[in-house]
């Protein structure tokens, strides 16, 4: 597992042990009445019959259907979003900055590599206990203004640290604080938006019967964006230096923006039976 999705997953791991049956499983078990408590629970206002009926009708179709699953054309638009905000959860920069943070901070300024190692742990920690607050804001606030807010605070915090570098000579010693800020500042924004956030996507987006293939595909393209960018990082570095390095990923930061508003649905509030039915009828992800 990339490190992006390393400490997302070990806390929803061990989130996973203190949470009870699904609604889902508790339907196909025939134990209708437990699933109804369960979603009163989530959300005294929503209509728990409805919501059984829903996911019963999902149950028989995917009975009449398991012996061969056919792609269909309203199957790719969930197929952009998985693999898209795969790309915009490694083509940002946070393996780069994760891998690299030592190399980093020694180019800052940082002469000691204790110091360096140090300032590394330190982001690390950051990362966590960011993750950690995300786990309380997805659900209240929904998916999408999170992705806006973390991907804006990312965009600025590259093109914050590339500034630094860009002006170095300038800065002298306060560049590495310079660099510490705004690599901080990245992490915390990265940590609360699309390293949760683009998982949970990916595992509300798809159709249930696709599902567990989708999301070893978006997983797949998860290591392959990683192994480019992470390739080709130490390139940049050496052939454009480092202002200009982080300045891409800043203009990426943008372009990803730009794809959350218009290709990432909200998913809050939002039935994985319902989702596939706005995929049915065509329904523009920004409508959601």
């Amino acid at each position: 597992m990339l490190f992006a999705g390393v400490v997302p997953g070990l806390i929803l791991l061990v989130g996973m042990t203190f949470l009870g049956d699904t609604p889902r499983w508790l339907i196909s078990k025939n134990r209708e009445e437990e699933a109804k408590k369960i979603y009163k629970k989530i959300e005294p206002d929503i209509d728990a019959d409805k919501e059984v009926e829903e996911i019963k009708k999902t149950l028989k179709s995917e009975l009449g259907n398991n012996k061969k699953v056919r792609f269909k054309k309203w199957m790719i638009m969930p197929f952009v979003v998985g693999i898209g905000i795969m790309f915009a959860q490694i083509c940002t920069g946070i393996n780069t900055i994760i891998y690299y943070a030592p190399t980093i901070f020694k180019i800052a300024g940082f002469d000691s590599n204790t110091n360096a190692i140090y300032a590394t742990a330190g982001i690390g920690l950051i990362n966590f206990l960011m993750t950690i607050v995300a786990i309380f804001f997805t659900d209240k606030f929904g998916r999408k203004p999170l992705l806006y807010v973390g991907l804006t605070g990312v965009m600025l915090s590259l093109v914050g640290l590339g500034c630094a570098f860009y002006w170095a000579n300038i800065l002298g010693d306060s560049l590495k604080w310079v660099a510490v800020g705004s690599l901080a500042t990245y992490i915390i924004c990265f940590a609360f938006s699309l390293g949760p956030i683009g998982w949970i996507i990916v595992s509300e987006v798809f159709p249930l019967k696709i599902r567990g293939l989708a999301m070893s595909l978006c997983t797949v393209a998860n290591f392959a964006f990683n192994f480019f960018v992470v390739g080709s990082f130490p390139v940049l570095i050496h052939r454009i230096g480092g202002a200009y390095t982080f300045w891409i990923f800043a203009a990426v930061s943008l372009l990803c923006i730009i794809f959350v508003y218009f290709f990432v649905p909200e998913t809050k509030g939002i039935s994985l039976e319902q989702i596939e039915s706005n995929w049915i009828k065509g329904v523009k992800p920004r409508n959601f």
